[in-house]
């Protein structure tokens, strides 16, 4: 039995090489990368998620899984 550990960077590259992991893994990121721009231009103009959910016509319990990237 060894005792090497693995590291997050090690594991993660290993099941990347799966193409269909690799796939939703950059499914993942491009939605992350969408909430954290929602949020980032939200609070930059100050609104609440409330405030953007009534402009969008939408409920504010959307606008918080959607900054969640949900």
């Amino acid at each position: 039995m060894s005792n090497k550990t693995t590291s997050w960077d090690e594991s993660r590259e290993e099941l990347l090489k799966n193409p269909e992991v690799r796939k939703g893994y950059d499914k993942a990121e491009r939605v992350y990368q969408l909430a954290l721009q929602v949020r980032k231009i939200r609070e930059k103009a100050g609104i609440s998620q409330s405030e953007l959910a009534r402009r969008m016509g939408t409920t504010q319990p959307a606008i918080a899984r959607l900054e969640a990237g949900g």
